[in-house]
């Protein structure tokens, strides 16, 4: 009978209070670059960045940064799923 009760009270603890795990978000980062003689270093990069995230599996993105040169181009892009 004890048995049971510590059984039920573990049950209803579990349900009331959750798993105790919580959904965590997965941060990543990439390192877009792009080079180009017609001024389009900064598209490349970015596109370059997305097409990084999107291979895994990454959405939601954020740019942090982007260095831009006389003919190439970063950006650092931090993406969550």
């Amino acid at each position: 009978m004890v048995m049971i009760r510590v059984a039920l009270i573990t049950v209803i603890a579990v349900v009331a209070l959750g798993s105790g795990v919580a959904n965590a978000l997965e941060t990543r980062r990439f390192l877009g670059e792009g080079s180009s003689d017609f001024g389009l270093e900064l598209i490349y990069a970015r596109a370059h960045a997305k097409r990084q995230a999107e291979q895994a599996g990454f959405t939601d993105c954020v740019e942090l940064w982007k260095k831009e040169g006389a003919y190439t181009a970063k950006v650092l892009w931090e993406c969550t799923r």
